[in-house]
C-alpha cells in the first residue's frame, strides 16, 4: 500500500492575533449552559508568489459587546479571538490562480479547531462553563481537473 500523499498546500504557522474577554455579569457568566450568539469571519490575503505563501485570518465572537445605549448587555460575557494561519503552497502541484479560492473555502476548515480551542480555553480560565462554538457548514473547495496547470 502506498503512503498517503501530502496536499500541495500545508499549514506552516498559526498565530493568535487577538483575544478579548469581557465579563459583564459574573453570576450569569459563571452559570453553566450559556446560550450566546456566535459570529464567524474569514479574510484572505493575496497569494505571495515570491514566498509561495498565503495568510488566512479567522475571527470568532461569542456573546455581544456592550453598546453605548445598553446599561447591561443581553449576553453576560463577550469573547473575541482572531487567528492567522500561514500556508505554504507547492505551485508545481496546485494551480496558482486557485490558491485564494482555496484560502476562502478550505483554510477556515483547517483553522476552525484552533479557534474553537482558544475560545473554549479562554472562557474556561475565566470560569465560564460550556462555551462550545457550533459546528459550521462551510463550502469546501475542490479542483475538478485531471491535470494541474504549471505556473
Amino acid at each position: 500500500m502506498d503512503a498517503p500523499k501530502n496536499h500541495a498546500i500545508q499549514l506552516q504557522t498559526v498565530r493568535v492575533m487577538e483575544t478579548t474577554l469581557i465579563v459583564y455579569q459574573s453570576d450569569k457568566a459563571l452559570a453553566s449552559n450559556q446560550e450566546a450568539n456566535f459570529k464567524f469571519q474569514v479574510s484572505v490575503n493575496q497569494f505571495d508568489a515570491d514566498k509561495r505563501t498565503i495568510v488566512v485570518r479567522i475571527r470568532g465572537e461569542v456573546g455581544s459587546e456592550k453598546t453605548a445605549q445598553e446599561a447591561i448587555p443581553e449576553s453576560p460575557f463577550y469573547i473575541r479571538v482572531a487567528l492567522a494561519g500561514k500556508f505554504s503552497v507547492d505551485i508545481d502541484n496546485f494551480p496558482v490562480n486557485e490558491v485564494e479560492n482555496w484560502g476562502k473555502m478550505n483554510a477556515p476548515i483547517i483553522l476552525y479547531p484552533f479557534l474553537r480551542e482558544h475560545i473554549y480555553g479562554l472562557a474556561s480560565r475565566a470560569g465560564i462553563k460550556e462555551v462550545i462554538i457550533p459546528m459550521l457548514t462551510l463550502p469546501m473547495y475542490k479542483i475538478v481537473a485531471s491535470e494541474v496547470p504549471k505556473a
